[in-house]
């Protein structure tokens, strides 16, 4: 009998321990420090859909800015590096397609429309930002390539989806983040079908850009009681007048600044009795010029993409059966080919009930400027965790090869909130220890979405396993990150393993995300969302890059207005030591505002600053700027070197009267 016993007493010590383990792991209260985000009410309710019911629906936000963030949006993290700083309080009406080409698309019989509105904000980012023709992208692609079942097999990285069975902007920038795609149209041209194909199909397809950067808006939901209109956020606050401007005024700058943004609206809904009564012209739906619902139980079931706005849009242009009560509405570009609205565009009114609920813009797409991508968060970002205090965040990964020299220029970061981080490397083993790990960044201000750092100098890799840890910092009482998670929707194929992704709260205890199988707040089966982009062979002879602003060997220009020195620092890739003056010969501080007339010194060259429209050197453009130009134009004064370049608002390289039209569309009061 005393064997027995033994193995009794063995079994309540085991049971103790794990109990404790649970409870308080080497002294850290797991659950006490980390909490998950909840869902917002609309996606929750859009997970207990049915397939069907899924199918003919647009995915709802999961998590909203200001319902999760302590601090309000309104409070919150400005960063001039991923969030617009144009204001476009000057502006009662703005079309791009005043500025450049819009391509109108026709999905037919797919239900792609989701495919269709991202690429077309992608083409026209590229144009809006390059001053370049963008390609024409697949959205056939995009569409297969996401889905699970072909005629040969299975696709390893699809969502939990079939052709054509629903999608969404996130899923396509899933995708395309994850290194494969877009791709050309040419490359896979649309066929007005959904048939299965051959997994070949999607394969061996090029792809075009790389999305460095994309960003969320804080969703705007509706109420109606009689003819007035309630605004409010995710969690039912209601919207100030002055904080609805200010919500909006951030989406029209974005379009302003970066191009077309993705939207949605219950625009199918089937035939009498759906979405039909909400359009202008009931009898043919395709000339309808406007479009307004008020039924805020309706469920989104198709995306667009804004274009533009007019403030000014009469409310008497809506269907007078469903008529909004204030004027004013989007421009929006629909994917039912040229034969719909105004040549493929409508106007959907500010108080449609899903219009401003959940909007997406691209901030970034470049050329790919990367050999290698380490990645375990291949769906993208969809599960939001918060900690009490900072917590770090790290990816451990295995290089692909050893025999090429190979250099890490690039992290990007995923979050479904804004958050404050910091970048650190380990780039010779994949150890997590402190005193391995080498600060690579400032501290970043990332706005809601995707984003791409750039590192100032670029890190060898000399090790067959290297780290990167995000360091994710408190902001308004709560620091922020990022999971793939199989949760019960598109995401359920997403997959993880030990020995990925690790958390810590002082760089001393490290936690395997995918062995806290005891805590209910962070799921196993999941990764942080933290990639990696390197080069091979890289050139590390004296080098000096601007990004996102152009340089020649005797100017930086293209600078946007009333940004500070800060951006411009975050925006330079260099190995050289580097100082910036004012037109005094003063050096400047981090909070000053970059003006025409600063000059750029680094060991072997100086450049003076060019800011785009800013002509009396104080950062900004104005009335004064203005009355400037027109002088010139007509021939009283002179602009010389760096305040000719600032004028030079269309990269003709001349001055004149368009430019001046440039400059009123894109001054700043």
């Amino acid at each position: 009998m005393k064997e027995p016993i033994k193995i009794k007493i063995i079994f309540i010590i085991t049971f103790v321990l794990i109990f404790l383990l649970k409870i308080d792991v080497f002294g850290v209260n797991i659950e006490d420090k980390i909490g998950k985000v909840e869902y917002t009410e609309e996606y929750k309710t859009w997970l207990n859909l049915t397939d069907e019911e899924k199918e003919n629906s647009v995915m709802p936000r999961m998590y909203d800015i200001n319902a999760y963030n302590n601090s309000s949006i309104f409070n919150t993290l400005k960063s001039a590096v991923f969030s617009p700083r144009l204001t476009a309080t000057n502006y009662s009406k703005y079309d791009l397609r005043d500025d450049i080409n819009i391509n109108v698309r026709n999905q037919g019989n797919t239900g792609s429309c989701w495919a269709f509105s991202t690429n077309s904000a992608i083409e026209s980012n590229i144009e809006k930002t390059t001053n370049k023709v963008s390609p024409l992208f697949s959205a056939r692609y995009t569409e297969y390539a996401t889905a699970k079942t072909f005629l040969d097999g299975r696709n390893s990285k699809a969502y939990n989806r079939e052709v054509n069975s629903g999608g969404n902007v996130e899923i396509a920038l899933g995708l395309y983040t994850s290194g494969n795609g877009p791709v050309l149209e040419n490359d896979m041209p649309f066929i007005n079908n959904n048939n299965i194909i051959n997994l070949s199909s999607i394969q061996n397809k090029p792809t075009q850009k790389q999305i460095k950067d994309y960003v969320r808006f804080q969703g705007i939901y509706k109420t109606y009681n009689g003819g007035s209109v309630t605004y409010k956020d995710a969690s039912g606050n209601v919207y100030s007048s002055s904080q609805l401007k200010q919500i909006r005024d951030e989406i029209k700058a974005h379009i302003l600044k970066y191009g077309a943004v993705v939207s949605q609206t219950y625009g199918v809904g089937g035939s009498s009795g759906g979405a039909i009564r909400y359009y202008n012209n009931t009898k043919d739906v395709l000339k309808s010029t406007s479009y307004f619902c008020n039924n805020p139980s309706v469920i989104a079931d198709h995306q667009i993409t804004i274009i533009g706005w007019d403030d000014t849009y009469s409310k008497n242009n809506f269907n007078e059966n469903c008529r909004p009560s204030t004027n004013g509405a989007y421009i929006v570009l629909n994917s039912w080919g040229e034969s719909f609205g105004e040549n493929g565009v409508y106007y959907v009114s500010y108080e449609d009930c899903l219009i401003e609920n959940n909007i997406l813009g691209i901030v970034s797409a470049t050329d790919i400027e990367y050999d290698n991508i380490y990645q375990y968060d291949q769906l993208g970002n969809n599960y939001a965790l918060y900690s009490t205090k900072d917590v770090y965040g790290a990816n451990v990964f295995a290089r692909k090869t050893s025999s090429k020299d190979e250099w890490l220029t690039e992290v990007s970061v995923s979050s479904l909130v804004d958050i404050k981080c910091e970048i650190y490397v380990n780039a010779k083993d994949g150890d997590l220890n402190s005193k391995k790990l080498t600060k690579v960044s400032d501290v970043l201000e990332l706005k809601n979405g995707y984003h791409t750092i750039k590192l100032k100098t670029p890190v060898q890799l000399t090790g067959d396993k290297f780290a990167v840890v995000v360091k994710y910092i408190k902001n308004g009482g709560s620091a922020y990150f990022g999971l793939e998670y199989p949760d019960s929707g598109y995401w359920n194929t997403a997959t993880a393993s030990k020995g990925q992704s690790y958390i810590s709260f002082d760089l001393n205890e490290w936690y395997d995300i995918n062995e806290l199988s005891f805590t209910t707040a962070i799921p196993t089966n999941s990764n942080l969302c933290i990639k990696a982009f390197t080069e091979y062979d890289l050139e590390m002879d004296k080098f000096f890059e601007v990004n996102k602003y152009n340089i020649d060997d005797k100017y930086i220009f293209n600078v946007a207005p009333g940004i500070k020195v800060s951006e411009l620092d975050s925006n330079i890739s260099t190995n050289m030591t580097y100082k910036i003056y004012d037109k005094n010969g003063n050096l400047v501080q981090k909070n000053d505002i970059i003006s025409t007339g600063m000059k750029l010194e680094n060991e072997t060259d100086t450049y003076k600053i060019a800011v785009k429209g800013d002509l009396n050197g104080d950062g900004f453009v104005d009335i004064s700027d203005m009355l400037k130009l027109k002088l010139y134009l007509v021939g009283i004064s002179k602009l010389k070197d760096e305040f000719y370049r600032a004028s030079d608002m269309d990269n003709d390289n001349m001055v004149t009267i368009s430019d001046l039209l440039k400059m009123k569309l894109n001054s700043i009061k």
